[in-house]
């Protein structure tokens, strides 16, 4: 086993021209047949041991000092995160936590986006942003997409943080969160659906608005088996795991955030200047930085799309003006558009826009149930051009517009809800009881922490009460 550590660094790496292989390569056997790294590492059988001198790799006049090593060699030879990281911020699967990234960034924080299933990526990211000192916070999150190796690098991550960081733990009810999973879907690209439109005129028909969406837990299942697969396969509550994982390493700083009510940009606002001065971030500037669209989920597959009447392109979006121009939700869809469709003029500095729905006297009244709403832009140029033209264009977008309702609907209408999830638990003691154990750990560390929290999960209790009286009976 120690020939094969004495390896290790010698791994090839993207950056190999930057290694001084020889100095690193010495410092590696000194310290690997040094007494310290018998004792720490070898008679402790440690699954990740350090390559090189943790307390070498701090001192700045080392010549193995973090500086001199690259990240991808750093993460290949187990070196611990350098410090300076404010603190480990664990999100829940569907509790809020692409938004939160959004806020962090709005601060100047530097974290990895969310739903990105590499970890050595995560690693090198913040050891660079670490080495750079910029205000880097480390994240992670869990999804059945990650695969494997997702989750057995994630053992190794989690052992190459100081167990001394506080960890920030995004909650949410778990009774919602399931609901969220057994709901989630995304829109089909080009991989699922060759023919895929998110460009249409006044002349073409609008059937190809449909089937547009994929389900993360194929609608088609019977809903018994849909549930089983999130509470197995999905890993939408996999956190027990990782909780075990830390608490046997000696993490004990646990703190807890739930954001469910938290959407209106001034309150977002404050909760971001509040931990802004807990974890030593940079402060929020401006309550504007915030105003995004609440829940745009309702509208993936659907928007952005480009609608062209009487030679005026029209953009439909789930995003509001603010200071820049419009910004298109999703960037692949955003990349057809520029480059197939002439559309880059909707983003150019030099062109104003302009929301049209008041002006065609437009009812979309039926979009703001999802809490965002939708909006229709154009060049301002065009206004004459929609003047002489009002009735017509008036007329058309109306059809797209309930054309597109017509298909929402769909999907709004298979949507679960929290009532059927507790009606379902009442009469299968088995799920029941599969439900219960998974979320376990999580509650358990809640109820300790947060007990406020937990009792402000109204569906959650509800679970409670049902399994008190019904499991009472077994």
């Amino acid at each position: 086993m120690l020939e094969q550590w004495k390896m290790l660094p010698l791994i090839p790496s993207a950056n190999v021209e930057n290694i001084d292989f020889e100095n690193i390569l010495n410092a590696s056997q000194e310290w690997m047949l040094s007494k310290e790294f018998n004792k720490k590492y070898i008679k402790t059988n440690h699954p990740y041991p350090p390559l090189l001198n943790p307390q070498l790799l701090k001192n700045e006049n080392s010549s193995i000092h973090y500086q001199n090593i690259p990240a991808d060699f750093a993460w290949q030879s187990n070196l611990p995160l350098p410090s300076g990281y404010k603190f480990l911020f664990l999100m829940m699967s569907h509790s809020g936590h692409a938004s939160m990234v959004d806020y962090l960034k709005q601060c100047g924080v530097r974290i990895m986006k969310d739903h990105y299933g590499i970890i050595p990526k995560h690693y090198q990211f913040n050891y660079n942003a670490l080495l750079n000192n910029e205000p880097t916070i480390i994240n992670f999150t869990s999804y059945s997409t990650m695969g494997y190796n997702y989750y057995e690098d994630l053992k190794k991550y989690i052992h190459l943080i100081n167990p001394k960081t506080r960890v920030l733990c995004l909650v949410r009810d778990p009774i919602p969160r399931l609901k969220s999973s057994l709901n989630n879907h995304v829109g089909k690209d080009l991989t699922w659906q060759e023919n895929l439109k998110y460009y249409f005129n006044e002349y073409e028909n609008l059937n190809a608005l449909e089937n547009r969406v994929v389900y993360s837990i194929d609608h088609k299942k019977s809903f018994k088996d849909r549930v089983e697969e999130s509470l197995t396969i999905t890993n939408t509550f996999r956190y027990s795991d990782i909780y075990e994982q830390m608490l046997a390493l000696g993490f004990q700083q646990f703190d807890f955030l739930d954001i469910q009510k938290i959407t209106e940009a001034p309150d977002i606002f404050n909760l971001m200047e509040k931990l802004s001065k807990t974890y030593d971030f940079p402060a929020p500037k401006s309550e504007k930085d915030f105003d995004f669209p609440l829940d745009i989920r309702p509208f993936y597959g659907f928007l952005p799309l480009l609608y062209e009447v009487k030679g005026v392109k029209f953009l439909l979006t789930t995003s509001r003006k603010r200071e820049r121009n419009v910004i298109f939700d999703l960037p692949w869809v955003e990349k057809i558009l520029y480059q197939y469709h002439n559309a880059d003029f909707l983003l150019s500095p030099n062109v104003e826009n302009i929301e049209v729905s008041k002006i065609l006297n437009l009812d979309l009244s039926w979009f703001e149930q999802f809490k965002s709403g939708i909006y229709i832009y154009t060049a301002k140029e065009n206004l004459k051009n929609i003047e002489e033209n009002q009735e017509w264009i008036k007329q058309k977008i109306n059809n797209f517009i309930q054309k597109l309702k017509d298909v929402m609907a769909i999907e709004k209408n298979r949507a679960t809800t929290e009532f059927e999830l507790l009606e379902f638990f009442k009469t299968h003691p088995r799920h029941r009881q599969l439900f219960k154990k998974v979320i376990q750990k999580e509650i358990e560390l809640v109820k300790t922490h947060r007990p406020d929290i937990v009792q402000t999960w109204h569906y959650y209790l509800e679970f409670e009460k049902l399994c008190q009286q019904l499991d009472s009976k077994i």
